[in-house]
C-alpha cells in the first residue's frame, strides 16, 4: 500500500476508488470499490500543550502555551520542534460567563491579557482561554482550553 498523495485540490470532495489484486485487470468481479472523501485530516496542527497563566506585578496576566508539530517532532537534539506550518500563528479565545467575549490571533506563543483588558471584557474573577494553532492548509486546529 502507498499513501495517496497531491490530494489538497480534493479535500471534502467525494472520489471512488477501486481496489483488488494487482494481477488482474481492474474491470475483474474480484475488484471492490469505495467512494472515500479526503479531509485532509492529517493537515491539521494538533492542539497546543501547557497552558499557563501567570499574574505580572501591575495586574495583567500573561498567558503562554507550548506549540506542537506534526512534523519531524520526536528529534530531541534541537531546541524546539519545527514549527511545521508556513507561519506561526494562533487563534486565541477568551470566554467569561456569558461566552467568547474576545478573540484574537497573535504571532507567538504568549499573550498579555491587560487588567484594563479585563476589566473592559468583565473577566475580573475568572475566565477561560482557548488556544488553537493556525494552518494556511487546513485552518484551525484543535483547541486547548484552561479556566483561570
Amino acid at each position: 500500500l502507498r499513501p495517496i498523495t497531491g490530494l489538497d485540490g480534493f479535500r471534502d470532495v467525494p472520489r471512488t476508488y477501486r481496489y483488488g489484486p494487482s494481477s488482474e485487470a481492474v474491470t475483474a468481479p474480484m475488484y471492490r470499490e469505495r467512494d472515500v472523501t479526503f479531509h485532509g485530516i492529517g493537515l491539521r496542527p494538533y492542539r497546543p500543550c501547557h497552558l499557563t497563566a501567570t499574574d505580572t506585578k501591575n495586574g495583567d496576566m500573561s498567558l503562554a502555551w507550548i506549540r506542537r508539530t506534526r512534523v519531524d517532532g520526536d528529534l530531541w537534539d534541537l531546541v524546539d520542534v519545527p514549527l511545521g506550518e508556513a507561519n506561526e500563528a494562533y487563534n486565541l479565545q477568551i470566554s467569561g460567563p456569558s461566552g467568547v467575549v474576545r478573540d484574537v490571533t497573535v504571532t507567538s506563543p504568549s499573550f498579555l491579557y491587560t487588567q484594563a483588558e479585563r476589566m473592559s471584557d468583565g473577566t475580573e474573577s475568572g475566565f477561560t482561554f482557548s488556544v488553537a494553532q493556525l494552518s494556511e492548509r487546513f485552518g484551525p486546529g484543535g483547541y486547548a482550553s484552561k479556566t483561570v
